[in-house]
């Protein structure tokens, strides 16, 4: 990936004014981020942004995966809403909506990353991951999840209650069992506050 980004480093600064040049700066941003490098893959994903066209919208959403890989979750989520508001009906608006939750989940933000979830699940029911599972019951397990930090243990319980009927075979996006997570939510519950 490093002889990569040295091609690509080459061709921005020899043909700045190129039409391609979103696509090399997405491009290296892919190869930094491939590598673990996300503050310059960030700034590539920048570069491409700034360049608009097709590259520039993968760029956005690309460029706040970086921010949550960084542990910058408010900007993360700033910057998945902003991809879901100006690309609402794209292959990866389902799963930018899932991170506006996940990053405001990270940020302690509960209330707003509750209604995130809520907007995921009414938005995008069969929104899918890149592997072809359903987005759906892990936004309403992290429903829950929010549910439960806001003290509101009934309504989290009848939400996992819920993606045990009308999910039973629910996954995560690595494919491992989603609903053995909800059943232990749902053990914990009943042990603690039910």
């Amino acid at each position: 990936y490093w002889k990569a980004i040295v091609e690509y480093q080459r061709f921005v600064t020899e043909y700045p004014q190129s039409e391609l040049l979103g696509n090399a700066y997405y491009e290296m941003g892919d190869c930094y981020y491939i590598l673990g490098e996300y503050p310059r893959a960030l700034s590539a994903y920048e570069q491409a942004v700034n360049q608009g066209g097709e590259a520039g919208r993968m760029a956005l959403y690309s460029m706040a995966h970086c921010l949550y890989k960084l542990e910058f979750y408010n900007r993360a989520a700033s910057r998945f809403a902003e991809y879901v508001e100006k690309y609402p009906d794209t292959d990866l608006s389902d799963d930018a909506q899932y991170f506006v939750g996940a990053s405001l989940y990270r940020a302690s933000r509960f209330s707003e990353a509750l209604s995130a979830f809520e907007e995921c699940v009414v938005r995008y029911p069969q929104g899918k991951w890149y592997n072809g599972i359903l987005i759906a019951p892990a936004a309403l397990f992290h429903k829950g999840l929010c549910l439960e930090k806001l003290g509101r243990y009934r309504e989290a319980y009848e939400v996992y209650l819920g993606i045990i009927r009308d999910y039973p075979g629910a996954r995560w996006a690595d494919g491992s069992s989603l609903i053995q997570n909800v059943r232990f939510r749902i053990d914990w519950l009943k042990q603690n506050f039910l």
